[in-house]
């Protein structure tokens, strides 16, 4: 997993970017980039994630049907006073909720995703 960390002065919730690995369970790399948000060891979590999502089903949502891959998507949530965006492409951003434009991405990138309430 690699990440982006920037921090905001006046929330203790520091906007976060990290690349899925490969091989990581997508529920994973949510609760890492959770942590470095919130700055604290994973298990330390002040909710556990399952409280907000379903762990499994965040992986079935992106995962590969009948040998194809999903087509571009995005999936957004709130927990921990975060706000937490899954995409297609394994990014995880995490900012905190109700922030104005959170960490951001191109435009362009943006360009034909769907979110959940598409």
């Amino acid at each position: 997993m690699s990440s982006d960390v920037g921090s905001g002065p006046d929330s203790p919730i520091r906007p976060v970017e990290v690349t899925r690995d490969s091989d990581e369970h997508l529920a994973t790399t949510v609760v890492y980039a959770l942590s470095e948000a919130l700055d604290c060891h994973p298990n330390d979590l002040p909710v556990e994630l399952n409280e907000a999502v379903d762990p499994d089903a965040l992986e079935r949502v992106f995962e590969e049907r009948g040998g194809r891959e999903r087509g571009p998507g995005r999936l957004i949530f709130e927990i921990a006073g975060c706000e937490v965006t899954v995409t297609s492409d394994g990014h995880v951003t995490v900012v905190p909720a109700g922030a104005a434009g959170g960490v951001e991405r191109d435009a362009e990138s943006e360009r034909g995703e769907r979110t959940a309430d598409d």
